[in-house]
């Protein structure tokens, strides 16, 4: 390698001016590369199959992932014991200052705790579209159900739920669904159940190991009105500043989400345009 320089050299020894010129004309070319450089704020340009990325776009447009912004809050000193009840005061004020007039303009929702009426709702989501969950195998179990035998166990059944201190929260259901048709379809929805890594503690979302919280957040802007998520961007940043600081710089809070990244890239975009001129 070193009898190649050594060559380069002998050979621009005598020849600066060509040297010059070649190292200005490499210089010239990457700064006319880096200008053509463009970020790309749509996510859907990622995903490979172009023959069905309209559909894809749509199905992420219409699921509205791309307006939403994950909050984690957690102590800064990792090796700090859990404080589940100090991380959900705090995620309290940010909450509620986020959900303040200042920020309504620019916050459409956000979900610090989770509903009590959660599994009512997917309850009455299963009841009302039956058909769509059930499978051609499942009529034949639904005739076992609709026998006579199995009507009045299911319903004996029933009666001591509602008995039990469990009738509170099954009451509802079992009001509307007696013989227990929709457990077919409720046992398919299995796969979305809550995962091993996270768990609930006074309605609030915790990592496995309880130190770290999440909220999620529900822009009223798209990802791609970057100017109106810069504002909201800054804003939240001094939010986040001082809860910070009110709590002596002992609290951690990061968000992420595609609103943040597009601004994140609009900014950079105009810096490396900057540099440029």
């Amino acid at each position: 390698m070193e009898g190649l320089f050594l060559m380069l050299y002998d050979f621009f020894k005598n020849k600066r001016v060509l040297f010059f010129a070649i190292v200005l004309t490499i210089g010239l070319l990457a700064l006319f590369l880096a200008s053509r450089i463009r970020f790309e704020e749509d996510i859907t340009k990622m995903i490979s199959g172009a023959e069905n990325k309209a559909e894809i776009t749509q199905a992420i447009e219409k699921s509205g992932f791309l307006d939403k912004i994950i909050i984690m809050v957690s102590m800064a000193d990792t090796a700090q014991p859990p404080d589940p009840e100090r991380l959900i005061n705090q995620a309290a004020k940010l909450a509620d200052t986020l959900q303040s007039s200042t920020f309504q303009p620019y916050v459409k929702g956000i979900t610090f705790r989770i509903s009590p009426t959660a599994v009512e709702d997917v309850f009455d989501i299963v009841y009302r579209n039956l058909p769509v969950f059930l499978e051609e195998k499942d009529y034949q179990t639904l005739d076992t159900l609709l026998t006579p035998a199995k009507i009045e166990e299911n319903l004996r059944s029933s009666y001591n739920t509602l008995l039990s201190p469990a009738s509170f929260a099954m009451k509802k259901m079992i009001v509307r669904d007696p013989v227990g048709i929709s457990g077919l379809a409720l046992k398919k929805l299995s796969a979305i159940q809550q995962d091993e890594n996270y768990r609930i503690i006074s309605d609030c979302i915790f990592s496995k190991d309880k130190k770290h919280l999440l909220l999620f957040l529900t822009t009223a802007y798209p990802s791609s009105a970057t100017s109106q998520n810069t504002v909201f961007v800054r804003m939240l940043d001094r939010v986040v500043s001082s809860i910070i600081k009110q709590d002596n710089n002992e609290l951690n809070i990061e968000y992420f989400g595609s609103a943040v990244v597009a601004v994140g890239n609009a900014v950079l975009n105009i810096l490396a345009q900057l540099s440029l001129q």
